[in-house]
């Protein structure tokens, strides 16, 4: 089989909790029309099975300690009005990184924090969803392209701030000097075939099982453990100065036609479009958080007088 090309958003059709069969394509209704019902509103009407991965990984319960690790993102589609997952990541208070093809083809975008959109877990689309009320993508983003160059890299600013417990991140800016795993959260599918997304899940890839190429870290076999449909704009997470600071953005993939995930993928490397980031932050009126100090070094005394005469 001939392998394609597939961007990694998963294209999710929000119906409500009642299952009608056939039931349209809708955007996220605003809180504002929401009663005590207000997970059901949105709530999509794919099985969840046992399945525990993003490829390979495990679900993340919201009970876990990483639980508010990264955001959903639904994206309305401004041709179709159908809506889309992807995952997003805050690098300032306000500010979430994804992927500018989960925000090229959108007219409005909502950022939901909470580990999935289940009623039984306790989502409240009140209380969890803050909506975007601007987002840019890298201006040298090509659609029509996909390469470990293209800067598939895109900002979501919020009307509020994110939600208490969930990091700001730092942004690392040399993770190819670092010999640290790469641990990748998103809330797509576990599976090419499969419909389980829009439930976070995290996987963590050892150095050795991960390369660079031109600006991106690929994976070469994702059919195994990786990301897939609905992970893009999801975070690559490295281990520096014992935190964690995201590295890349969940980009692409690309696999046969009847397994797209079953190949390689790749994540864009954040580092290399500082100049955007900064750039459109500052027309939001924000900047990137200022990096923690490292220890203050110990004073040392001053060298011995050498009498040289």
């Amino acid at each position: 089989m001939k392998p394609v090309w597939l961007i990694l958003l998963s294209i999710v059709f929000i119906n409500s909790c009642d299952k009608k069969e056939n039931a349209k394509t809708v955007s996220p209704p605003p809180a504002a029309q929401q009663g005590n019902n207000d997970c059901e509103k949105i709530r999509l009407s794919n099985t969840l099975g046992d399945a525990s991965s993003i490829i390979g990984g495990t679900r993340v319960l919201s009970t876990d300690p990483d639980a508010k690790t990264t955001a959903m993102i639904i994206s309305t589609e401004k041709n179709t009005g159908e809506s889309f997952v992807c995952t997003a990541t805050p690098i300032t208070n306000r500010t979430l990184i994804t992927a500018a093809h989960c925000l090229d083809r959108a007219s409005k975008v909502t950022a939901i924090f909470y580990v999935d959109l289940l009623c039984s877990s306790g989502f409240k689309f009140s209380r969890d969803a803050v909506r975007a009320v601007d987002f840019k993508w890298h201006p040298d983003y090509d659609p029509n392209v996909m390469n470990s160059g293209n800067p598939d890299i895109g900002l979501v600013h919020l009307s509020a701030d994110i939600k208490p417990g969930y990091p700001v991140y730092e942004i690392n800016l040399a993770p190819e000097n670092l010999n640290s795993d790469l641990f990748l959260y998103g809330y797509g599918v576990t599976g090419s075939n499969n419909s389980d997304s829009t439930v976070l899940r995290k996987v963590r890839l050892a150095r050795n099982e991960y390369g660079f190429e031109l600006s991106s870290i690929v994976i070469a076999n994702n059919g195994v453990r990786g990301i897939c449909l609905g992970d893009s704009g999801g975070p690559g997470l490295v281990r520096a100065n014992n935190e964690l600071q995201i590295a890349t953005v969940n980009s692409f993939g690309f696999g046969p036609r009847n397994d797209v995930c079953g190949g390689r993928s790749s994540l864009i490397l954040i580092h290399p479009f500082m100049p955007f980031i900064h750039d459109t932050l500052q027309k939001w009126g924000e900047s990137l958080p200022t990096p923690m100090p490292g220890p203050t070094p110990a004073p040392q005394p001053p060298p011995p007088v050498v009498n040289i005469n």
